[in-house]
């Protein structure tokens, strides 16, 4: 009878699997934490509101984005690797717009400011998911 324990079984490394369920549930909280952020804005400006509507799009669909990345690399697909790095940019372009808005728009404040905290984990995971690269394939 043969163990289970003993069974070579071809997955994701620990450490990339770590790597995949935190990019998951950390795309699941910014999704949550934007939607919430979002309804509590009290924008009069339409232009403005329709630009943030925007730039908050943008995040969501980086977050799906990086959420399907990482399902691909638990499957040790490259190509999620390079989807995690589009949506990568992707979500801090959105980032970076927001953060400039905060010169025009007093309304965003702070706020804009706190979202470049939000920079910080993605170049992290970039540079860990790189170093994981090796047991990426085609």
């Amino acid at each position: 009878m043969i163990k289970e324990s003993n069974v070579n079984k071809k997955g994701a490394p620990p450490g990339l699997l770590v790597l995949c369920i935190l990019t998951i549930l950390g795309s699941v909280f910014i999704v949550v934490r934007s939607i919430v952020t979002y309804s509590l804005w009290d924008l009069e400006n339409k232009d403005v509101q329709h630009l943030i509507t925007v730039l908050f799009c943008i995040k969501w669909t980086s977050c799906v984005g990086s959420s399907v990345a990482a399902i691909l690399m638990m499957q040790l697909k490259d190509s999620g690797y390079k989807l995690y790095l589009f949506s990568s940019i992707l979500y801090a372009f959105g980032i970076l717009v927001l953060v400039a808005l905060v010169v025009f728009i007093p309304v965003i404040g702070l706020f804009g400011i706190f979202q470049l905290l939000f920079l910080i984990p993605t170049i992290a995971f970039i540079v860990f998911y790189s170093m994981n690269r090796k047991y990426l394939v085609n």
